[in-house]
């Protein structure tokens, strides 16, 4: 069995070495942290546990790059804020997309209204020049505007 890891920089040199055991040891101590500096971004805490999964995977496909912890800490803070930047994004849009169906909703409204005033304009007249008709025309003209 390999001796514990003392330090940080220890368990930082064998994360960068390829041991996978040492990607559980950096989640486990920033998870919370990156859970709740994401948590003010977005508040739903199903999408940011899937941003910090995604963020840790991204880490280990990173490691060879990684020079320090420090290092490590500021790739894994701003994976965290620009994914939920972008989820933001992606949600305001989605917002947006079903808010779009009712931008016209108002407009057409007022296209009914006019088209009601403009039916109500053609029966007011067709009920002037109604009144010069003899009965029977008169029912018969009124059933077809109608």
């Amino acid at each position: 069995m390999p001796p514990p890891f003392k330090n940080r920089e220890s368990q930082f040199h064998a994360f960068k070495a390829g041991r996978e055991s040492r990607l559980e040891y950096f989640y486990r101590t920033h998870f919370d942290t990156l859970y709740f500096y994401g948590l003010r971004y977005i508040g739903d805490g199903f999408a940011l546990e899937s941003i910090l999964q995604e963020a840790f995977l991204k880490l280990w496909h990173s490691r060879e790059g990684i020079l320090s912890t420090g290092h490590l800490n500021n790739f894994l803070r701003c994976l965290v804020r620009r994914q939920c930047f972008a989820w933001q994004r992606k949600s305001l849009h989605r917002f947006h997309q079903s808010m779009l169906p009712l931008e016209g909703f108002h407009e057409s409204i007022v296209e009914m209204d006019d088209g009601d005033k403009v039916r109500d304009e053609k029966t007011f007249r067709i009920l002037q020049v109604t009144g010069l008709l003899k009965t029977q025309r008169r029912d018969i003209l009124m059933r077809q505007t109608v």
